[in-house]
């Protein structure tokens, strides 16, 4: 290679009439690079073509291996040791200008380039597709050299392994450098880099050497320094040529002065950024979209208030970022603006629409192109939420005050007339004037307030370190808003509702103080009346629970300082539940009313009296010396509640079951107190109600047996547990069987078979008793439908109704219900109610007996004799059958008053055409009497036990 650069160079010595002018040095690369190439002399010949064709006054020709041409030339050496001539034919080398000697000497760079890199590939192209390409490969270099004079790009290339650095001329203009002095390194290119970017540039790089064949290569915009210390900016591009075992062998590339572009972007994002700084300086939401609705800038307030990033808001509709209810108000307004307008507005928000913003007032303003034509809408609006929830007098007032503080007088009919209290002081807080809202709040007279401290901040109640605290916060953000007692001239405090402002000049520097205050006295006696109520119960007036515990955890805590006892008296009315269904809630209330009234005049003052909810009430009983004094109370409730309450003109009886609980016997916390004593008001109830008892130990885990029993029948019911048994009704006479009467079992899986005695109450305490009730009816009638269609059975099957069943709204209905899915004949269905359902005459219950009896259904008093007979009553009640208490059969051998009272009532039921049965039936002479005396029916031990239904279908069958 070395010895064939020497030959170009020695050729060129041998060149004629070239004083001063050096051809060699504008054409040396594309010399030294012929000599690699295949087919060379097309090169050379499109090169002195196309140069020619430029119209730079000078024209190249090629003449291959002969005769030595007499014009300028340069003798040339190609691969396959052929000679040929560059020749200058016409015009001087001289006369050009240094910017066509640049373009000669890049074209000729370039295309050196260019045809090394053609000539490492392998594949071999026919030679007329060669000439062709190289005719096209020297047409781009010659015409690239052009452009980058006038284009200020240069042109550059490395060569591998070596790292052989070359550039254009124009590279070396982009750079200041002399190209006659300097030669162009890889390190001074890194010199001249800003130390800045260096870095990327070196990682530029280092990725281009590590790239591989096809990948995609970006350009990279940096800064350098000029040799004259000139700062420019240039970009650039760069293409990594691979041999065919795809190593880098060079990089070749431009480079681009982007100097002024650059600065010009520079100055751009400065301007953005100053405008961007400036949006986002401003309270107000600012906002640009185009005539489509897509955002094209947004401030940060607008970003905050609609809660999305900026990024996602520039490029959005502005469906996706407002709320729908909102465009739907504001569409017309947008295409007023789209139309040329500028459209002012004020709005109130709708809920959920922006958080914490209800009003806000705007407006919407064409947004223009250079040509005057509206291409979009800009939007700027306010939140005023604080300024319109004022008045609009004192709003007006406050607006102006803040706009023109040297105009105050202005405010003069605004100032006097609002009913807030105004204060205006100067920056020493001395009055300068008030309005008489404040006069009339404080009792002064203006005269009297001005040059001292305002009356409003001398705060009764705030104390001085909160006082400290409210000037720090008004020197600090120039308000503070809060609720002071302010002292009047009479001595009385006033609640006020104060909002102070520090007004300041044009330096920032404070020179008046605005406080506007209103009266709160009513507000805060609502506040008081919503305590009251929240810790009372609004029917009573007693306290509530909520406030009654508070009472006992205080009396806990005082009587164990003080080691006295106290003791907690749980009441529960008795039966309450039967007079509201009875008689209505609105009796219900005015009894509860009474009860509390009569509960509070009965115990002491000291005492506490609440209504824990329902018809439960609670008394705290401090000081006691003993347990007797609690029983004592307790008396006294009970004789306090035996007399009769009168209401709307009638007389109602009530009573109560008490427990009671024994700090710190019983208990040593409140909630202990209260559970233990509700634990032994339960007991009273079974006791018999209308009394009280005591809590022992032995009531929890009786209790614990109540809530485990009542847990386990709701189970019982989901796993079928629940079995129905039968004892059959008979002829006296006869001894046929005439019906049967249902027995409902539970066959519970820990405790074996048990009997209702065992259950029923916890499944009435549990409110499970009207779903048990419903599932023996409904088990009744389906089986007695069975043996109906086997024709085993057609005679009455007796079902027992409890009395809180025949008292819900909807027995009527449910037991026609039934009777309709089962398909049972409701002749054939009887149902056997307590003599004690009947007492307090329900219209309800008479009404759904009546109307069960004309669907065919038959109706019993069931254990009739041990209640509160009546025979007035009897004769009015929808009953067909009277059946006779086991009480009075079990003793009628040896009991003569049972004798009398059993023929009494088979004498009655005869007399008033019911049909009578005896139950508990156990013995022949039992038999024999009630048959004597002329008693229908019976049932009993005597006659049949209950039994299980495979077993009375046995006896039906036999």
């Amino acid at each position: 290679m070395e010895e064939r650069v020497r030959d170009a160079r020695n050729n060129h010595n041998e060149c004629i009439g070239m004083p001063g002018v050096d051809l060699a040095q504008k054409v040396l690369s594309l010399a030294v690079h012929l000599s690699q190439v295949e087919e060379a002399d097309y090169a050379v010949e499109l090169f002195a073509d196309v140069f020619n064709g430029m119209g730079l006054g000078v024209t190249f020709g090629y003449q291959k291996d002969g005769k030595t041409p007499e014009t300028e030339h340069l003798k040339l050496r190609t691969k396959h040791e052929n000679y040929g001539y560059l020749m200058l034919e016409h015009g001087s080398l001289n006369e050009l200008s240094e910017e066509q000697s640049n373009i000669v000497s890049s074209g000729a760079k370039l295309l050196s380039v260019i045809l090394e890199y053609h000539s490492q590939r392998k594949e071999q192209k026919p030679k007329h597709k060669i000439k062709r390409s190289k005719q096209t490969v020297a047409s781009k270099a010659v015409e690239l050299a052009k452009a980058q004079v006038l284009a200020q790009v240069g042109s550059w290339s490395v060569k591998f392994p070596d790292r052989v650095l070359d550039w254009s001329a124009e590279t070396n203009r982009i750079f200041g450098i002399d190209r006659e002095s300097v030669k162009p390194t890889v390190k001074l290119f890194l010199c001249r880099t800003l130390p800045e970017d260096r870095g990327a540039v070196i990682k530029y790089f280092s990725d281009i050497m590590q790239s591989k064949p096809g990948a995609e290569l970006n350009a990279i915009c940096f800064g350098i320094t000029r040799s004259d210390g000139e700062l420019r900016y240039v970009s650039v591009v760069s293409e990594p040529v691979f041999d065919s075992a795809n190593r880098l062998i060079r990089v070749f590339g431009t480079i681009q002065d982007i100097t002024k572009q650059k600065r010009a972007e520079l100055a751009l994002l400065e301007n953005r950024n100053l405008l961007r700084s400036i949006l986002d300086a401003s309270p107000t939401w600012i906002a640009a979209f185009d005539t489509d609705g897509n955002y094209l800038a947004a401030n940060k307030h607008f970003e905050e208030t609609c809660g999305m990033p900026l990024s996602d808001i520039e490029g959005s509709n502005i469906d996706k970022v407002l709320p729908e209810t909102f465009l739907e108000r504001h569409m017309d307004l947008i295409q007023k603006c789209i139309g040329g307008e500028v459209v002012k507005f004020n709005d109130k928000m709708l809920a959920g629409e922006f958080e914490d913003v209800h009003y806000i007032a705007g407006n919407y303003a064409p947004l223009l192109d250079a040509g005057g034509s509206t291409v979009g809408v800009v939007g700027a609006i306010n939140d005023v939420s604080d300024l319109v929830e004022t008045r609009a007098e004192l709003h007006k007032t406050e607006r102006e005050l803040h706009e023109r503080l040297e105009d105050l007088h202005l405010y003069g009919e605004v100032f006097e007339h609002t009913t807030e209290g105004i204060i205006i002081a100067d920056a020493d807080k001395s009055v300068l004037k008030v309005n008489k809202a404040a006069e009339e709040m404080l009792g002064y007279k203006q005269a009297e307030l001005i040059g001292s401290a305002p009356a409003i901040w001398e705060c009764s109640r705030l104390g001085d370190v909160a006082s400290d605290n409210m000037w720090e916060a008004i020197n600090e953000t120039g308000e503070w808003q809060g609720e002071i007692w302010s002292k009047c001239k009479d001595g009385s405090i006033l609640p006020v509702l104060v909002a102070v402002n520090a007004v300041k000049d044009a330096d920032g520097v404070i020179v008046n103080y605005i406080s506007i205050f209103s009266d709160i006295t009513n507000l805060k006696e609502s506040q008081e009346r919503l305590d009251y109520l929240a810790h009372h119960d609004p029917l009573t007036d007693l306290p509530n629970r909520l406030l009654f515990n508070a009472r006992l955890e205080h009396a806990v805590k005082h009587a164990y300082r003080n080691k006295t006892q106290l003791a907690l008296l749980f009441l529960d009315l008795d039966n309450f539940k039967t007079i509201n269904d009875n008689f209505g809630h609105a009796i219900g209330d005015e009894i509860l009313r009474a009860v509390g009234l009569r509960l509070s005049n009965t115990v002491r003052l000291d005492d506490a009296v609440a209504r824990n909810g329902g018809d439960e009430f609670t008394i705290l009983v401090e000081g006691i010396e003993e347990a007797a004094d609690a029983a004592l109370v307790a008396e006294k409730v009970n004789n306090a509640l035996a007399e009769p309450f009168k209401c709307n003109g009638n007389e109602y009886t009530i009573s109560a079951s008490i427990g009671i609980s024994i700090y710190p016997d019983d208990a040593s916390t409140p909630d202990e107190l209260l559970q233990n004593a509700d634990i032994a008001m339960y007991r009273a109830k079974d006791s018999g109600k209308n009394s009280y008892e005591f809590y022992t130990g032995e009531m929890t885990s009786v209790a614990f047996e109540k809530v485990l029993m009542e847990s386990s029948i709701k189970k019982a019911l989901e796993n079928d547990e629940f079995i129905l048994h039968f004892q059959p009704q008979v002829e006296i006479s006869s001894g046929k069987i005439v019906g049967v009467e249902v027995l409902l079992r539970w066959e519970h899986p820990d405790m074996g078979t048990l009997e209702p005695r065992r259950f029923i109450s916890h499944a009435e305490d549990a409110g499970l008793i009207a779903q048990l009730s419903e599932w023996v009816l409904k088990q009744a009638l389906s089986q007695g439908k069975i043996w109906l269609d086997q024709g085993r059975f057609a005679e009455r099957i007796c079902v027992n109704i409890s009395e809180s069943e025949l008292n819900s709204n909807c027995f009527e209905n449910k037991i026609l219900d039934l009777l309709d899915k089962t398909g049972f004949p409701a002749s054939n269905l009887e149902l056997e109610v307590k003599e004690s359902a009947f007492i307090n005459n329900s219209k309800q219950v008479l009404s759904s007996l009546e109307n069960l009896k004309m669907r065919g259904v038959s109706v019993a008093i069931d254990n009739y004799g041990s209640g509160n007979s009546s025979l007035s009553r009897l004769r009015l009640l929808p009953v067909d059958k009277l059946k006779i208490d086991r009480s009075f059969i079990r003793d009628i051998q040896r009991d003569s008053s049972n004798i009398a009272l059993t023929k009494a009532v088979i004498s009655l039921a005869s007399s008033l055409g019911l049909k009578v049965i005896a139950e508990g039936v156990e013995t022949e002479y039992q038999r024999d009497f009630l048959l004597g005396d002329g008693c229908d029916n019976g049932q009993g031990f005597f006659f049949h036990r209950p039994m299980p239904q495979d077993e009375l279908e046995r006896k039906l069958d036999s």
